[in-house]
């Protein structure tokens, strides 16, 4: 995944930059990697943000 498609899905988000650059590391040492990698970094990724709609209220993803 390349820094463009992350900064798509963290736009409008609550997720901090210091969440943000975490959860990058994540993906990029589990991809292409054995399960074992998963395994050590899936702790890392979020399970759920918030982020804001184009009327300004919020929304929860899962």
């Amino acid at each position: 995944m390349n820094k463009n498609s992350l900064d798509i899905i963290f736009m409008g988000s609550d997720v901090t930059s210091d969440q943000q650059a975490q959860i990058r590391s994540a993906i990029h040492a589990v991809i292409g990697e054995p399960d074992v990698a998963w395994d050590l970094n899936n702790c890392k990724l979020m399970q759920e943000c918030r982020r804001k709609r184009p009327d300004g209220s919020w929304t929860t993803l899962e």
